[in-house]
C-alpha cells in the first residue's frame, strides 16, 4: 500500500468513466425462483481513463512519469491514491452519532443520500462533536483508513461532523500498459482502469 498520488497530465480525454461495482451472488432454483446474497457491504469504484497525447521529452516527460507510476507498483500489485476532480471533499458532513459507549467512528462521504466510507483522508479533518471542534492527538486520532478514534466516548447523542478532502485508493485493473506513438515526442494510450480498494 503507497501514498504515491496517481499523476495529472493535461491530455487526459474528458470522458473518465466512473462505474460502481458490486459483487452479488444468485442461485436459481429449478422452478426460476432466485435467492441473492450480497458479498460487499460497499462497491468498488472502476475508473476508465485515456490520454489523448502523452508528451515526451526532457522537458515534458509525461509518457514516462505515467510509465514509471504503473511499474513502480508493479501493474495491479500495489494500491496507491487518485484524486477524483469531482468527488474529493465534504464540509460539516455527518459521520455518526455518540451514544455514550462506542468510541470508534468512520469517516463517510454523501452520494445524494447514500452515504460511503472514506479510506484515503487527504489531510488531518477538521473533526467536531457537537459543534465544538476536536483537537487531533487529544481528544482523537485518525486511523489510515479513515478511521476516528475518539479519546472519550462523551455523552449520547452528540452529532460527530467533519471538514477535509480525501482521495480514493485504487490499484491498476490489469498487469499490462497500452502506449502507442502517434507523432514524434507525442504518445497516447488506451482505456488505463484504476479499481477502488474496500476496508471492510
Amino acid at each position: 500500500m503507497s501514498n504515491d498520488v496517481y499523476p495529472s497530465f493535461p491530455g487526459l480525454k474528458p470522458n473518465v468513466k466512473r462505474i460502481p461495482e458490486w459483487n452479488t451472488n444468485v442461485k436459481e432454483a429449478f422452478n426460476g425462483q432466485e435467492t441473492r446474497t450480497a458479498n460487499r457491504a460497499w462497491p468498488r469504484w472502476r475508473y476508465t481513463l485515456s490520454y489523448e497525447f502523452l508528451r515526451s521529452n526532457p522537458a515534458l516527460p509525461e509518457r514516462a512519469r505515467l510509465m514509471a507510476h504503473f511499474n513502480k507498483h508493479r501493474g495491479r500489485f500495489e494500491s496507491f491514491l487518485y484524486l477524483d476532480e469531482e468527488d474529493n471533499a465534504v464540509a460539516d458532513q455527518t459521520f455518526g452519532v455518540t451514544d455514550g459507549v462506542a468510541t470508534l467512528f468512520q469517516l463517510l462521504r454523501p452520494i445524494d443520500a447514500w452515504l460511503e466510507p472514506v479510506w484515503a483522508p487527504a489531510a488531518a479533518p477538521a473533526i467536531k462533536r457537537a459543534g465544538t471542534l476536536l483537537t487531533a492527538g487529544t481528544d482523537y486520532t485518525l486511523g489510515s483508513t479513515g478511521q476516528i478514534q475518539l479519546a472519550a466516548a462523551g455523552s449520547s447523542g452528540q452529532t460527530l461532523t467533519w471538514t477535509g478532502s480525501y482521495y480514493m485508493r485504487v490499484c491498476f485493473g490489469k498487469d499490462t500498459g497500452d502506449f502507442e506513438r502517434f507523432m514524434s515526442g507525442l504518445w497516447q494510450t488506451g482505456s488505463i482502469d484504476l479499481i477502488s480498494e474496500v476496508f471492510g
